[in-house]
Parts: C-alpha cells; sequence; structure tokens
C-alpha cells in the first residue's frame, strides 16, 4: 500500500465570497451557498461549484442581464426570499399558536 495521506480541507479557509452575488445569483444563509433563482443549494464554497449551477441551469436565462438590470433583478431576488423566509415565520409563529390554545 502507498503512503500517501489524503489532502484535508478545513473549513475556515472556504468563505462565501459576495461577488458571487451578482455574478451567479447565490447568497450564504446558515454556512450554505443558495441559489436565488431555484433556491438549490451548492454546500460547499467553491467558486467551481456556484459558477457549474449557474451556467447549467440559469446562464440562458439571466446570461445576458448586465450592470444596472443584473443589480436590479438580484434586489428583487433578495427581496422575494426575505419576504418568504418572514412568511415561513409568520405560518410557523401561527401554527405554534393554534397548538398551543386550549380547546
Amino acid at each position: 500500500m502507498s503512503d500517501r495521506k489524503k489532502r484535508k480541507y478545513n473549513d475556515d479557509y472556504r468563505i462565501f465570497n459576495e461577488k458571487w452575488s451578482i455574478s451567479y445569483f447565490f447568497i450564504e444563509i446558515n454556512r450554505k451557498a443558495v441559489c436565488l433563482v431555484c433556491r438549490e443549494t451548492v454546500s460547499v464554497f467553491k467558486e467551481f461549484n456556484i459558477k457549474r449551477h449557474y451556467e447549467t441551469k440559469h446562464e440562458a436565462k439571466f446570461g445576458n442581464l448586465k450592470g444596472e438590470l443584473r443589480v436590479t433583478k438580484l434586489e428583487a431576488f433578495k427581496k422575494d426570499i426575505h419576504t418568504q423566509n418572514v412568511s415561513n415565520l409568520f405560518n410557523l409563529f401561527t401554527a405554534m399558536d393554534a397548538y398551543m390554545r386550549p380547546t
């Protein structure tokens, strides 16, 4: 057998790069890269993985957006995901309130 050692990666070196937001429509949520278009996650913060996801699934639709149009679309996606998260929290609290009420 060979005495090769596997290369270990420290998660501390894998940080989300903010330029990926504008380039690939990704944001970081709970230490995961989340696509703002389809809400899929990429578990490892590597540009290759994020870029591959964008190019294979979304580039045909959003690749032509440049400059201010791209920034506007990014802000709309961010607002949409924030609204969705607030709505989910409201639904959770409503369900908890209904569960806690005496019958």
